[in-house]
């Protein structure tokens, strides 16, 4: 083993194609963004196809073996990296990317994109320049990225090793998600019921029946409930920061780790603003589309607007609870109160009732 940088073994790097919203077709060519890299891998999800020439698919088109970096994003998440496989459809990249291809002679590409998983995202959090409120690498800083090196096949021997041992992590989450299916059948009866309206405030309030075991509880017995707000935009020295910002939108995803908008610890001291920690859930109390009533879940620390409700709870309840208001989405909407557009608010999250096993 051997000391080096990413540069050592670079054959080429470039960033990705930027084309306006016009350009977006629905039988277009696939173009992967940031949120298509997670954990070393191609989530094939939510995917944007776009209208390109042959040429530019030539230029910025992904080859099995490529590895794509997220260049631009918040500071803990920018330099995620990913493997490109064999099986991917035909694709192209977004501007906050960098493709980087390897010369082959030198370094396989799984044993740089393992390297970069375990230790990429932490190194560029400390070395990422701040832009307009997202963090940034550059080609310079992805080639500076610290690597060992050993001969091929010593690499061939490590990768193989490393994947058997995720094939055994991967067994084990596949046991704890048929325990959790088992678990998830064995409260069948009481989502059930939740779902389809005869499990809701009212009956919290009278105590109805409850299957042995279990015991009405409510949203505010579990978590602290709060909000967030919205500082003033004239205000410079408030917006353009580090701090995550996230607003009701974020709520249509299951979890949310990312944030289009930044603000200053400034403005975190002068408003009302709080950071709120890693697994939050937030309810939307505002929209009369689809979005009043969704929880999702904080992956970073962040700050919200007004129109999220904030739940901190413990976090052997948390699934439990998530899962509640997710199945009791459209119960949670009816109790919204006002005239043209219902709200919720604060005291209506805090009186759902729920059923909590003893």
């Amino acid at each position: 083993m051997r000391d080096a940088c990413l540069g050592d073994v670079v054959v080429s790097m470039k960033n990705g194609l930027y084309k306006p919203a016009s350009e977006y077709v629905e039988d277009g060519t696939p173009c992967l963004r940031m949120y298509n890299i997670d954990a070393g891998s191609i989530v094939w999800r939510d995917i944007k196809r776009m209208r390109v020439s042959a040429a530019e698919l030539e230029e910025y088109g992904l080859r099995q073996g490529d590895l794509l970096v997220n260049r631009v994003n918040s500071r803990e998440l920018v330099g995620k990296a990913a493997f490109i496989p064999p099986s991917l459809e035909p694709s192209v990249f977004e501007s906050k990317n960098i493709r980087v291809r390897l010369d082959a002679s030198k370094a396989l590409p799984k044993f740089i994109n393992y390297q970069l998983l375990a230790g990429g995202r932490s190194h560029f959090a400390g070395n990422a320049q701040q832009v307009v409120g997202m963090a940034s690498i550059s080609q310079k800083q992805l080639a500076d990225f610290p690597i060992v090196l050993a001969d091929l096949d010593e690499q061939r021997r490590i990768v193989a090793e490393l994947e058997k041992q995720f094939s055994r992590l991967d067994e084990a989450v596949a046991n704890l998600k048929r325990v959790k299916a088992n678990l998830k059948r064995y409260k069948t009866a009481v989502l059930d019921a939740a779902v389809n309206g005869r499990i809701g405030i009212e009956d919290a309030a009278s105590g109805a029946g409850l299957p042995a075991g279990w015991q009405w509880s409510s949203v505010g017995e579990l978590a602290t409930v709060g909000t967030g707000a919205t500082p003033a935009r004239s205000n410079e020295a408030f917006w353009g920061g580090t701090i995550p910002w996230i607003t009701s939108s974020a709520v249509n995803e299951p979890f949310v780790d990312a944030a289009d908008q930044f603000v200053t610890a400034e403005a975190l001291r002068q408003t009302n603003l709080t950071l709120y920690p890693p697994g939050t859930l937030l309810v939307a109390m505002y929209g009369e589309g689809k979005t009043r009533g969704k929880c999702s879940e904080l992956r970073i620390a962040a700050t919200t607007n007004q129109a999220l409700a904030t739940l901190q709870v413990d976090p052997a309840v948390r699934p439990w609870l998530k899962l509640f208001l997710e199945h009791n989405y459209d119960n949670t909407r009816r109790i919204a109160s006002g005239g043209v557009q219902p709200n919720l608010n604060l005291g209506l999250i805090r009186s759902i009732g729920l059923p909590l096993r003893l």
